[in-house]
């Protein structure tokens, strides 16, 4: 049986619509319909099992994304200082206006990465292991060069790569991106075909 989504959880945008190549726009802080937006990503990152979604992802081209990092086991731990940036937010979940990265470590590792409006692939995405966040969260807060590493580290840059139109797969090495191109084209022909049908539909 298929899954029925929630009201409040957004429809995803997949892999070929236009929304996820453009590069998003400032978000208004004090905007008052922001909390309930941020509510709703959320709930759609949950509903859809993620741990970070961008508001592109749902075809709204602004700067904001959420994220909410599992609890960092006690091995972990063990091997490294958790990071300024993994303190504060904890695995509680968070919503990110206008963010910014800095600072990007020279330390660099690899990681198999998948994305929510790219269902059921992965490619091996070679990131930095630590980068700094600025940005203002949905209650009003501000975080400023806050240090970050870890999965939260690289859930920041996924999530900033999509506000800046950038997919993982435009990342991944070419053989990977070979063996993706398959499917690929297929999710980006079922796309276009669903944007046409949509379009159809308003007139």
């Amino acid at each position: 049986m298929p899954r029925i989504a929630p009201p409040k959880v957004f429809e995803m945008c997949l892999f070929g619509h236009p929304c996820l190549r453009e590069k998003a726009e400032p978000v208004d802080v004090k905007d008052p319909e922001l909390a309930e937006f941020c509510a709703r990503l959320v709930e759609t990152m949950r509903y859809e099992n993620g741990i970070g979604l961008a508001a592109p992802q749902i075809g709204y081209s602004k700067r904001i994304f959420v994220i909410e990092i599992p609890e960092v086991g006690e091995e972990e731990e063990e091997v490294r200082t958790l990071t300024p940036g993994e303190q504060f937010f904890g695995s509680q979940p968070a919503a990110l206006l206008n963010p910014q990265l800095t600072d990007f470590s020279t330390q660099e590792t690899d990681f198999v990465e998948g994305c929510l409006s790219i269902p059921e692939l992965t490619g091996t995405v070679n990131r930095p292991e630590f980068v700094s966040l600025t940005a203002t969260l949905a209650d009003g807060r501000t975080v400023n060069n806050l240090r970050c590493g870890g999965l939260l580290a690289r859930c920041l840059q996924h999530e900033y790569d999509h506000l800046e139109g950038v997919l993982f797969v435009d990342l991944i090495s070419d053989e990977d991106l070979a063996g993706l191109k398959p499917d690929l084209k297929r999710m980006e022909r079922k796309t276009a075909a669903q944007l046409r049908r949509n379009k159809k539909r308003r007139r």
